[in-house]
């Protein structure tokens, strides 16, 4: 059994980001390691979190001089991993006791897999509230043109994978999963749903949070749409077959759901907005 790099990508947030790593310290093998990623926090929270694991050997910190965010902190991540058998998992979400066992095991019949996220063990009902069920309820999500995509709380990968496809797009904020999924996918190298691998996924608590994830994602969906339909044939091929996903409402409406729909809508109103000002020009 090969060894594996587990690579975290935190920001601040050092009272949530120790039970992360005392879950995934808990289920190294020898030979395995952390390589956690401090994005330019600087305020010692990151390095508080690891003082409280006593300061383990086997987490290789890494810090960022600047906040460059968490895509290129993740391929700064690779870079230094060790091992060519790579996990990742976010700092504010805890990992189930056998989720790096089964993360494993898929991956060595799998070169590229995602993870099952449960929404209940760390989430209050107002919080589970904003959404209709977890977004892996029936599997890998999918995305419009058909392709199915991780989620970056929790995924895996071979080395060969992340080198074919060029490393996670630095440009995008959020949705870099969904982009690095699609352009896997395009290079042969579709996700496969590690359902026994599971994250225990901590959503947003408040109205000013929840609204304002998703006005971030809402925006960097139609940035990369208009970068797919720009750059990739093999996309806009999918998208014309399969056409765009659907996405339907179900559940009773809280004030958790309308301030994510809002988000969302705000989001994607305001690229609008700025490619229609672009084209102006």
């Amino acid at each position: 059994m090969q060894n594996i790099s587990v690579v975290i990508c935190a920001w601040k947030r050092s009272t949530i980001l120790v039970y992360q790593l005392r879950a995934v310290l808990e289920q190294l093998k020898p030979g395995d390691e952390i390589v956690l990623m401090d994005d330019g926090s600087g305020d010692g929270t990151v390095q508080e979190a690891v003082a409280q694991v006593n300061n383990d050997e086997r987490i290789n910190l890494i810090v960022n001089p600047t906040n460059v965010g968490v895509t290129a902190s993740r391929n700064i991540g690779v870079k230094n991993a060790k091992h060519d058998i790579l996990a990742f998992c976010d700092n504010d979400d805890i990992v189930a006791p056998d989720w790096l066992d089964r993360v494993r095991e898929h991956l060595e019949e799998h070169p590229f897999i995602g993870c099952n996220l449960d929404i209940v063990a760390v989430n209050d009902p107002a919080s589970m509230s904003s959404v209709p069920a977890s977004p892996t309820a029936n599997g890998l999500p999918v995305w419009d043109g058909g392709f199915r995509y991780v989620i970056g709380a929790g995924f895996g990968l071979r080395r060969e994978v992340w080198e074919a496809v060029g490393g996670f797009d630095e440009k995008l904020g959020s949705h870099d999963d969904v982009d690095f999924s699609i352009r896997a996918t395009i290079a042969g190298y579709e996700p496969y749903f590690a359902e026994d691998a599971i994250v225990y996924y901590r959503l947003r608590s408040t109205l000013k949070d929840i609204y304002k994830q998703n006005r971030g994602y809402g925006a960097s969906s139609m940035k990369l749409k208009s970068k797919l339909m720009e750059e990739s044939p093999e996309f806009r091929e999918a998208l014309e077959r399969e056409g765009e996903a659907e996405w339907t409402f179900s559940g009773s409406i809280t004030p958790e759901r309308i301030a994510r729909a809002l988000g969302s809508r705000a989001g994607r109103r305001q690229v609008r907005r700025e490619q229609a000002e672009a084209k102006k020009q």
